[in-house]
């Protein structure tokens, strides 16, 4: 179990400089509004196909690889948010204030962390942890990815309808 746990991170965590690396020449060429929707969209998709995915009753080990691999894909596509939303604010906004905007998405992956574990302490008490058959293992992890799913859906809708690409890009 804790090998396959650290797997889970491992993967998400080696999927981000490989996401800023696609997603830095796409969002070169393409814009970096446009990148920044697709991988926030990405992300949010991800998070609802892990929160859909068949138990490990039910596929057994291919359900765990399957996990891993979607943490994969969905570090490449947090890695490719950064790449598109850190220039564009560097871009988009007056000298004076980069820095602390710089700073402030630079914030959202400790926050995110925050609120998820936050969010877990709270299934855990809803939904308790145990075996196998527990509240928490069969559903109660779900939520927190569809939560997220659900932000990241909400963000790409006001962020489409109230950001305008760079001047500079």
């Amino acid at each position: 179990a804790a090998i396959i746990g650290s797997l889970i991170f491992v993967a998400t965590l080696l999927g981000r400089p490989l996401g800023a690396l696609i997603f830095g020449r796409y969002a070169d060429r393409v814009g970096r509004k446009r990148t920044n929707l697709i991988a926030v969209g990405g992300y949010g998709a991800m998070s609802v196909l892990m929160a859909a995915l068949p138990g490990y009753l039910e596929w057994g080990l291919v359900a765990v690889g399957l996990f891993v691999a979607l943490r994969f894909i969905d570090g490449v596509f947090v890695g490719g948010s950064y790449s598109a939303s850190s220039p564009l604010a560097m871009e988009y906004l007056p000298r004076q204030k980069r820095g602390f905007w710089g700073a402030y998405i630079m914030l959202g992956f400790p926050l995110a962390f925050v609120s998820i574990s936050i969010l877990t302490f709270l299934m855990l008490n809803i939904a308790p942890a145990g075996d196998i058959d527990s509240p928490y293992v069969q559903w109660g992890w779900r939520i927190p990815f569809l939560f997220g799913a659900l932000i990241a859906f909400i963000y790409v809708w006001w962020y489409a309808k109230n950001v305008d690409e760079s001047d500079l890009f």
